[in-house]
């Protein structure tokens, strides 16, 4: 390639160097890399353009990676069927992640269905975006999670129907929420209200025929204790959670202590200077939000009688801020022992 074009110094250059200390060498010739890389976006045109009509907002994607969530769901399907028994899967399905490309059949599905967001003011954490524009980023994921429910459901037919889930436990669960109705758009952000904190977590028991409700504070942290629990696993001793509820032999205590962590910007292997914490403990909840501007803020809501978190109760109940701030305290310390020089 450099024979060819003599002139790419640059790109010649940094092959060479790249090269020598074993890294990836990339085209050697800038015309060439040029020509590579129009040679790829017109093949991935030329595929986005054949499900253009099934995906009119665009085909779902994450970071330039293309999917389609019905490939997806087959192929689940068949390795579910075929596995080996025992076997643990593990399945991290993209929607309804942004960009909110639902199928043309879901597409509007919620327009005009008299939903109105609940109006929670201003918090310092709001991003400035317009209310009709986040409006319709809820409708359009909305739709996006309507389009992957139905996508779940015919999965879970189909194992149920092949008698696959007779000996197998079927767990749907998230990693966030949205705060739509809060002005934030995506959940790169302080805050760690209920909705984006509260995911979905629903166990299907083999054989079971019959719904039962949970209402007990849990954390994902749970999952894996639970999971070791079901297969005669010893739990070692450093997973923090413990058996889901239902599954435990004794039930769990109720003034037990979950806790959430916010921190995007903090540096890596670092003390916590720069990060959001939440302990729920009972029916309060504490949010600490350190690194800020205007200094350290705390908000104390009572959960059961406040679920949408709008009074704060923080100068209101000293007392009992004061507990909850000694323990998030003490948790902040331990979490930071290690990277203290």
């Amino acid at each position: 390639a450099d024979r060819l074009f003599f002139q790419d110094y640059s790109p010649a250059f940094w092959s060479e160097w790249l090269f020598l200390r074993g890294g990836e060498t990339p085209p050697a010739s800038l015309f060439l890399s040029m020509v590579d890389k129009g040679r790829r976006f017109a093949s991935k045109r030329q595929i986005t353009q054949g499900y253009a009509d099934l995906f009119p907002r665009g085909i779902p994607n994450l970071h330039s990676l293309f999917f389609v969530l019905e490939d997806a769901i087959n192929w689940l399907e068949e390795q579910v069927k075929s596995l080996p028994q025992p076997f643990f899967g593990y399945f991290h399905l993209l929607p309804p992640h942004e960009p909110y490309t639902t199928r043309r059949d879901f597409v509007d599905i919620f327009v005009g269905d008299g939903l109105k967001p609940p109006d929670k003011g201003d918090h310092f954490a709001s991003q400035g975006n317009n209310q009709t524009y986040l409006n319709n980023q809820r409708r359009e994921y909305d739709e996006y999670l309507a389009y992957a429910d139905a996508e779940l459901g015919i999965l879970f037919d189909s194992l149920e129907a092949s008698g696959a889930l007779d000996n197998t436990y079927f767990v749907l669960t998230s990693d966030h929420g949205e705060m739509f109705e809060r002005g934030i758009r995506g959940h790169v952000t302080t805050t760690l209200f209920d909705p984006l904190l509260h995911v979905p977590l629903l166990i299907v028991k083999p054989g079971q025929q019959t719904r039962e409700d949970v209402y007990t504070n849990t954390s994902c942290v749970d999952l894996l204790p639970t999971f070791l629990h079901l297969t005669g696993q010893p739990i070692p001793n450093w997973a923090e959670g413990q058996v889901l509820p239902t599954f435990a032999a004794a039930e769990p205590a109720q003034d037990r202590s979950i806790f959430a962590l916010e921190a995007k910007s903090n540096p890596k292997q670092a003390p916590l200077h720069n990060a959001t914490a939440t302990l729920i403990k009972d029916d309060y909840k504490l949010i600490y939000y350190t690194g800020l501007a205007k200094g350290d803020v705390y908000e104390l809501y009572h959960v059961a009688d406040d679920a949408e978190e709008l009074t704060n109760l923080y100068e209101t109940k000293p007392a009992i801020a004061a507990d909850l701030q000694a323990e998030l305290a003490q948790k902040l310390d331990e979490v930071n022992e290690p990277y203290q020089r």
